[in-house]
């Protein structure tokens, strides 16, 4: 009689209806302890992998990672996967989407032996009926679901969040998890070593602007055409619908306005449903070649670009521009030649106030506050804004920094809206029309006035 000796408790088919196995059972599912969980910081990752792969080992869970990609042919189902063709999954993310689906599928078939083509891994015998092909499957079901569990109590709670929601569905059969499928996400969503994965290209797509691909539609269509590929191998035809929306949001950040308009019209008809239900990205991307090409053809693609051009370069042509700031210098050199004369003594003038000025309009002995004279109304202004204390005809007078201050927050308003001609020429506009104030205010519009 030959005694087999195990050394390792989980190299025996557990039957869980015995307490002894089912405590092995719960304990190969418990995960690592709370302080190395895996919280999905890449810099953590290679950690995490250390330790859960010695954890796999112990507990017998590192053969699922094994993964055929073809099988024999010998006439004889269910046939066994090729012995060189297996894919280890704890080294590499080689495997697609695809594969791994598939590999799953095996494991959680309910065919029977007559349905069933392929196994997902060797035995040392062929199943030769129901019984024999639901022990295999119920097997390897055991090993996959004490692996997910392994792997999901490993991780840290705020990372659980981070994947429920997103991708749980895809590697939950039931309420279990598929270990092989979420050992797959996590690589290709955390490790950095490894194949970008889907949700790498998923964002690239997203955030794809125009301006990247310098307005080419052709280059662009090209490229994502490249993005859908690289996405179907991880995740198979058919898993990822973003693409239209996508697509639209990237062609509305082109600067052809023409092109645009086109772009923003179908994307209303989409919108609105009313579009048929076979309506895909292919047909947008048809449209936006179809556009593309025909202004192209009409030279009208890159105009957009020399009409940006040609309107920066009209506001210096334009007459009224131009008329207007030959006044502004016109006058800026009449204040300065003014201001000239102001600075010696004037013998025109009445009191020596240095100015042309009649001399009662620097006289208040009775400290008045206003003053009615030829029926006009003045009022006493000590402010800064006059070199001296006068009488003046002015409603409103303000210092000089209270009027620096009033025509910054005017150039700052300004600066706000659309006008084709410069904020220094507003303000010196804003100056020209206030006829009545010009004179008053000349001192305080100027730099080199008044100083």
């Amino acid at each position: 009689m030959t005694t087999r000796f195990i050394l390792n408790p989980y190299d025996q088919e557990l039957d869980l209806t015995r307490k002894d196995h089912l405590r092995l059972y719960i304990d190969g599912c418990a995960g690592l302890k709370e302080e190395v969980k895996f919280d999905g910081r890449i810099e953590n990752y290679p950690s995490f992998v250390k330790l859960i792969g010695k954890r796999m080992e112990e507990i017998r869970v590192k053969e699922c990672l094994q993964i055929a990609t073809e099988w024999e042919t010998t006439g004889t189902n269910p046939e066994f996967p090729v012995k060189d063709k297996i894919l280890d999954l704890f080294d590499t993310n080689g495997a697609t989407k695809a594969q791994i689906d598939h590999h799953v599928g095996l494991i959680w078939a309910e065919t029977d032996k007559d349905h069933t083509n392929e196994l997902p891994i060797r035995v040392n015998t062929k199943p030769g009926d129901d019984a024999a092909l639901s022990k295999v499957r119920n097997f390897l079901r055991l090993k996959h679901v004490m692996f997910g569990s392994l792997l999901w109590n490993s991780l840290t709670s705020s990372f659980q969040l981070e994947i429920v929601g997103q991708d749980e569905e895809n590697f939950r059969q039931g309420n279990e998890y598929d270990g092989v499928k979420l050992w797959h996400f996590i690589r290709a969503h955390v490790n950095p070593s490894t194949t970008t994965g889907a949700s790498g290209f998923k964002d690239e797509i997203e955030s794809a602007t125009m301006s990247s691909f310098k307005d080419d539609i052709k280059a662009f269509n090209t490229w994502f055409d490249d993005k859908r590929k690289a996405i179907i191998k991880e995740e198979g035809e058919g898993k990822y619908n973003e693409y239209t929306r996508s697509i639209f949001k990237t062609y509305l950040t082109s600067k052809n306005t023409e092109f645009v308009d086109t772009i923003k019209a179908e994307k209303r008809e989409w919108s609105n449903g009313r579009k048929p239900d076979t309506y895909s990205y292919r047909d947008v991307m048809k449209l936006a070649r179809t556009t593309f090409n025909n202004l192209n053809a009409e030279k009208n693609w890159n105009n957009y670009q020399d009409n940006e051009k040609l309107k920066e370069s009209k506001i210096d042509d334009d007459p009224k521009y131009l008329a207007l700031t030959a006044q502004i210098e016109r006058l800026e050199k009449t204040i300065n030649t003014n201001n000239n004369t102001k600075k010696g003594n004037n013998p025109n003038n009445n009191n020596g106030n240095g100015n042309n000025r009649p001399g009662w309009r620097y006289q208040n002995p009775d400290n008045k506050t206003e003053l009615v004279r030829n029926n006009k109304t003045y009022k006493w202004c000590d402010k800064d804004c006059h070199p001296q204390p006068m009488w003046c005809p002015r409603t409103n007078c303000m210092n000089r920094a209270d009027y620096k201050k009033a025509m910054d927050n005017k150039r700052n308003v300004d600066d706000g809206q659309s006008s084709k001609y410069p904020n220094n020429f507003k303000v010196a506009l804003s100056a020209i029309v206030l006829d009545e104030d010009y004179k008053a205010l000349e001192a305080q519009f100027f730099d080199k006035a008044g100083k």
